[in-house]
């Protein structure tokens, strides 16, 4: 999750689900979400709606 660039409060809201063991696959894009979206469905995947990164001041 570091390695992903997530805040460790952000850690807590996926962790349920890492806890009972499913993968989690961090999709970093703006302009192919839809595209991302079909590929988790279409395998077997679940969404989990995303956190907003902090705004820099």
């Amino acid at each position: 999750m570091i390695a992903a660039d997530i805040p460790d409060k952000k850690i807590l809201y996926y962790k349920g689900s890492l806890t009972d063991g499913q993968p989690l696959v961090v999709v970093r894009t703006a302009d192919r979400f839809p595209a991302a979206i079909e590929i988790l469905y279409r395998c077997g995947g679940t969404y989990m709606a995303a956190f907003s990164p902090a705004k820099a001041e």
